[in-house]
């Protein structure tokens, strides 16, 4: 898998690369009435639809770069009878690779561990310590919010 969401497969005669970019997920989405999670979820459990698995292919072929009439010559050709099972495999790659990208991708990495470690930001909004745990907590009935002083 690739970071823009390709996959390589060596299917059906060939090796090729899919890709489904948010432009044939839309047009996915659109053919199908169903969204590509919700293709996904169903190849996964076996409850597809034929044309599910042809529109998966057939899109990420075209995203991966062959030409929309060679596409749809490949699927009417390959996406058949007594094949479906293992297509219904290639379709559940290819939107593995669309939906999740390459999972060793460093996006979002550098921000999830600021968030896990703070003391690691570079920015800090402020270098002075809060208060200890040991103080216990004011009880005053008397709290103050903003920049309001008190009266």
């Amino acid at each position: 898998m690739s970071k823009d969401g390709s996959t390589t497969i060596n299917w059906p005669d060939e090796e090729r690369r899919y890709r489904l970019d948010l432009g044939q997920l839309q047009e996915l989405q659109d053919k199908c009435d169903a969204g590509p999670a919700q293709i996904f979820n169903a190849i996964c459990d076996h409850t597809w639809r034929v044309q599910w698995v042809r529109e998966t292919i057939r899109l990420g072929l075209i995203g991966g770069g062959l030409d929309p009439v060679r596409a749809l010559g490949v699927t009417a050709k390959y996406v058949v009878p007594g094949q479906l099972m293992t297509c219904a495999i290639i379709a559940q790659q290819i939107l593995i690779a669309a939906l999740s990208g390459d999972p060793n991708d460093q996006v979002g990495k550098d921000q999830a561990e600021t968030a896990a470690n703070p003391d690691a930001s570079v920015s800090r909004l402020s270098t002075v310590p809060g208060p200890s745990s040991d103080t216990p907590p004011n009880k005053s009935g008397n709290a103050h919010s903003g920049n309001s002083t008190a009266q």
